[in-house]
């Protein structure tokens, strides 16, 4: 019997892609010639028993190490959102496994585990956070942006979906501040003129007013407002509207319309009742 050829093309394969890794000019330039990084980024290619044979045995993992899974993410998250002190741990945990760079090339979809921990950053531990958690917030997730290491060399989120994730939550977030901000303005003026109509019709039937006349619910409307999340500072709002000005300069133009779309959307939010001309 005819023995079957064997296969090579997986071994050429391999070998090409190790000789590009190791001896590419550009490539040594991009990992600063580290056979560790070159190892991570074998891992995603071609996978731990190839990257191992070519640069060296990865170490034994410590528990923090990785892979880290969206549901890691989500159980860490259900343990520690309503104890404050759990919370500025998290927190501090959260921003770490979404930038360092070692813990995201354990897991060749690290960028789902991402999309997780900005989702819920700027979601329910947002929603949880004292002013000073969410500075911290703000701060890590700037880091991710802009500064975060990657095997390749390069800094900052680089997937698109971690991204544009990100730019949505963010916009979401200042469009729910200022709703907040234009009806608490609408409801107060709503109540000053009631209370001014009030007043009036005092005056009509001759009765004397030395207060102004609050319902018990608009009483307890008023004390729930001020324990409220928003209106958001100023200094946050501003560091907010950095991140999407980042994205207006970002060299994606589809994270750039988005960018602006969400500008315009706030604009038009901010001044409600201005009229154009042709109005």
């Amino acid at each position: 019997m005819e023995a079957k050829p064997k296969n090579k093309s997986a071994p050429l394969f391999e070998k090409a892609v190790v000789a590009w890794m190791k001896y590419d000019p550009f490539v040594a330039l991009a990992v600063q010639n580290d056979n560790l990084v070159r190892r991570d980024i074998m891992l995603n290619l071609l996978g731990a028993e190839v990257a191992s044979r070519h640069f060296g045995a990865f170490p034994p993992r410590r528990p923090g190490d990785g892979p880290i899974y969206p549901e890691t993410v989500r159980n860490e998250i259900l343990a520690a959102l309503h104890d404050p002190n759990k919370r500025t741990r998290l927190i501090a945990k959260l921003i770490f496994w979404a930038t360092d760079p070692r813990i995201n090339n354990r897991n060749d979809k690290s960028h789902l585990t991402r999309m997780q921990i900005t989702s819920d950053l700027l979601g329910p531990i947002w929603f949880n956070a004292t002013l000073k958690q969410e500075e911290t917030i703000i701060l890590g997730l700037k880091f991710l942006l802009a500064g975060k290491p990657t095997a390749g060399g390069s800094r900052g989120e680089q997937s698109y979906i971690v991204r544009k994730n990100l730019l949505m939550k963010v916009i979401d977030l200042l469009i729910q501040n200022q709703k907040f901000i234009i009806n608490k303005t609408i409801k107060e003026t709503e109540e000053k003129m009631r209370v001014h109509l009030l007043r009036q019709i005092q005056q009509l039937q001759g009765e004397k007013h030395t207060t102004p006349v609050f319902d018990s619910e608009t009483r307890l409307k008023t004390h729930k407002l001020v324990k409220e999340k928003f209106p958001l500072r100023r200094d946050i709002v501003k560091q907010l509207e950095e991140i999407v000005a980042f994205f207006v300069a970002c060299n994606s133009p589809y994270l750039r319309a988005i960018a602006k779309d969400g500008l315009a959307k706030l604009k038009e939010i901010r001044h409600p009742f201005t009229l154009t001309a042709k109005d």
